[in-house]
């Protein structure tokens, strides 16, 4: 698996308020988000007020985009909190592992 470096963080098209608390090599991050902030959109218009400012993909339950040099980027949702509630959340990067089994929940693989 290749290492998740502090440029993939810093560079996420972080939706109003949303910080990183902590991240590390293997892709997996904590991330602030304030109340009101969606940690997705369930519809495009939704997408100003959530978690990044990107395209959701709610059958794969991941946020897609590219990033400064073109490539594309996906991030998981491990975990949520209600628009509602602030606090802390669990993201994972890209790649998966497939060699470790490492998959989304939502993957029918990861059963």
């Amino acid at each position: 698996m290749s290492a998740v470096g502090a440029s993939f963080w810093a560079g996420l098209p972080f939706g109003p308020g949303v910080k990183v608390l902590a991240h590390d090599v293997n892709g997996l991050a904590g991330l602030d988000k304030p109340a009101g902030v969606l940690s997705h959109p369930n519809q495009k218009s939704d997408q100003p007020k959530a978690l990044l400012d990107a395209h959701y993909a709610l059958d794969g339950e991941f946020y897609q985009w590219k990033d400064a040099a073109g490539s594309d980027r996906k991030l998981w949702l491990l975990n949520r909190l209600d628009s509602a509630t602030s606090g802390g959340s669990t993201r994972r990067s890209e790649p998966w592992d497939q060699k470790q089994g490492l998959y989304p929940a939502s993957d029918s693989r990861s059963k």
